[in-house]
């Protein structure tokens, strides 16, 4: 957000200026309130996107929260900046949220100065939505982080983590839950400390409707967070700040909640080969038990032990990181009801990944493509369906007979014995429980469950390798074949939806596949090829040199060095990485030592470790 007089680099951060926007997202130069001006987007997740800002009375820069959930909300940013549900069943939907993004400011404004959290300066409504202006976070989230610089250990980050558990112990005794606590809602600052931010899916839990949809990430929501009359409370958050922290020390996204019901394969950082004390990871563990009875209650308990174990004192856990056998002795018949619940979900998640249109078939030097991946034929057994359901209904039907089904008193319990929980009940609900009635379908049936993935970025990649990368964050693919001058053969040239955005799970990633074979290089020198394509040209900015890699990644073995003021031929992009030609190689370089403008100002950052 510094003007920039002259060229179309900004001297500060070396990018370019304005580039175009997605046409759902306010386009740079937009001024709301009459003060904030809009910049480029900087963050994009499920209820809302986040712009880079400048507050134009105080002249400081900020962060421009706007209320626009993901697959419920439209807009043209051609027509009108007005943000409108996108079909009139999502209309009560939006309208609950726009309501619940004001409370969550107003919520947040009370914690000014909370050094484990963003600070907000200002909310309002405008253009038929909601926006929040939060302090500017000078850093990257942790996934970028990530990306940029490994692992860390996992002494160095549980200290980091102890401000914002600080923080979330007084949010809580609020009786608010932040519920999406992961790697991209927790920035890393560029003086060595953490704040958590995007409190989009924080609510109420005492007051809420239980009619809303269930939006998660997985590997980091709690098996409770899948039903809509799941038992959310300050556990939930302790099971998001603990997957989070696994991620963090072992560079894995956990096991989901859901699969952990049906077998739980989750490893302990130990057996990964991470240096964790003992200490640490029994408090790691425990804060990610399935079951939230079996869990780490609450960020005050989360705190305590993690000072214990950073001070190397043993900790004792006596809740069992696993549904003990006394419980499944008084809980039986909720244990079925729960692993129905499951299945339920489960299965339809896995039928809806594998549902899909009809392939089209495309033809490339032998080669067959279908239109859509991951189809696989539909089952049908009707008779072990119908044996499966008798033998659950007599099950429940002894259950209930023996006075069980219905019998929360473990519940209850605990929630007496620690009068600082906040449990979500309603009205209802208690009714529900209360009678030995059977539950009719409307108040057993699961909300719609919407899981967010994050797409990869897949540009630049070979084939193969772009297919084996969307498959694994549970999406589908499409493929195109197109022409280029610039990308080889079965080469990645372009993808939609971008990389880096948050989309829903079995969603499909359109990639647009080079079927053209660069011819080989002329005799000409490799400076008048680059002239000629000039468009593709990027000038070598570092203070010394940059390094050529195998592949996107700083510990990706070198191929060559390439000096200041030398010239690559871009090729594609991949991450924080630029695929390029330099001479004879091709490779990765790091975009932040690449420029089209040669008198670029030099870069004098360490981007070359070995």
């Amino acid at each position: 957000m510094n003007e920039i007089k002259d060229g179309n680099y900004c001297y500060k951060c070396m990018k370019e200026n304005v580039p175009e926007s997605s046409s759902h997202q306010l386009k740079a130069g937009t001024v709301l309130h009459g003060k904030y001006f809009v910049g480029n987007p900087i963050g994009e997740g499920g209820f809302g996107i986040t712009y880079i800002g400048k507050d134009t009375v105080l002249g400081k820069r900020v962060a421009i929260k706007e209320f626009f959930p993901s697959g419920s909300a439209n807009r043209n940013n051609d027509v009108s900046n007005n943000v409108e549900p996108n079909s009139s069943s999502k209309e009560a939907f939006f309208e609950k949220g726009k309501q619940n993004f004001l409370v969550e400011a107003r919520s947040l404004a009370h914690y000014d100065n909370e050094p484990g959290i963003v600070d907000v300066i200002d909310f309002f409504e405008e253009n038929n939505t909601v926006y929040i202006i939060m302090e500017y976070l000078d850093g990257i989230n942790l996934n970028e982080f990530l990306n940029k610089n490994g692992v860390f250990s996992a002494e160095t980050l549980f200290g980091l983590m102890l401000p914002i558990m600080k923080s979330l112990e007084k949010i809580h005794a609020d009786g608010v839950v932040h519920r999406d606590i992961t790697p991209d809602n927790i920035m890393y600052l560029y003086d060595g400390t953490l704040k958590l931010m995007d409190f989009g899916s924080a609510r109420f839990i005492t007051n809420e409707s239980s009619d809303v949809s269930v939006i998660l990430k997985e590997g980091y929501a709690p098996e409770e967070q899948y039903h809509k009359n799941g038992k959310q409370g300050p556990w939930t958050d302790v099971y998001g700040m603990c997957a989070t922290m696994y991620k963090c020390i072992t560079g894995e996204i956990p096991e989901g909640g859901l699969d952990r019901i049906r077998e739980d394969k989750l490893k302990k950082p130990s057996e990964l080969g991470i240096n964790i004390s003992q200490p640490l990871e029994k408090v790691l563990m425990y804060g990610m038990a399935v079951f939230h009875e079996n869990r780490c209650q609450n960020m005050t308990e989360l705190m305590d032990m993690t000072k214990r174990a950073l001070n190397s004192e043993q900790i004792t856990i006596n809740k069992k990181d696993t549904v003990s056998d006394e419980i499944n002795k008084t809980k039986m018949a909720d244990e079925v009801y729960r692993t129905q619940a499951a299945d339920e979900i489960y299965n339809n998640r896995s039928q809806d990944r594998y549902v899909s249109e009809e392939p089209i078939h495309q033809s490339h030097n032998g080669v067959m493509y279908e239109k859509s991946s991951n189809q696989k034929p539909k089952k049908k057994n009707t008779g072990l369906i119908i044996g499966i359901i008798v033998v659950v209904i007599a099950i429940v039907g002894a259950a209930v007979a023996f006075g069980v089904l219905g019998n929360n008193s473990n519940n209850k319990s605990t929630d007496d014995d620690n009068p600082s929980t906040v449990v979500e009940t309603t009205e209802e609900q208690t009714t529900v429980e209360e009678t030995t009635e059977p539950q009719t379908e409307e108040t057993t049936q699961e909300p719609e469950t919407i899981v967010l993935v994050q797409v990869p970025d897949v540009e630049g990649m070979k084939l193969d390798d772009a297919i084996d990368e969307i498959e694994r964050r549970n999406l589908k693919y499409n493929i195109k074949l197109e022409e280029s001058d610039r990308i080889d053969l079965d080469y990645v040239i372009s993808q939609s939806p971008v990389g880096g955005r948050e989309v829903e799970e079995g969603e499909t990633v359109t990639i647009y596949i080079s079927k053209t074979s660069l011819q080989p290089e002329t005799e000409e020198p490799t400076t008048v090829s680059l002239i000629d394509n000039g468009s593709t040209m990027l000038y070598c900015r570092a203070s010394d040199f940059a390094t050529l890699r195998e592949s996107p990644s700083r510990s990706s073995k070198s191929i060559i060095k390439i000096l200041t003021g030398e010239t690559v031929d871009k090729l594609g992009e991949s991450g924080d990485f630029y695929y390029v030609r330099f001479g004879n190689d091709t490779g990765y370089v790091l975009k932040d030592f690449f420029s089209r403008d040669p008198n670029a100002p030099l870069n004098y950052d360490d981007g070359n470790p070995d």
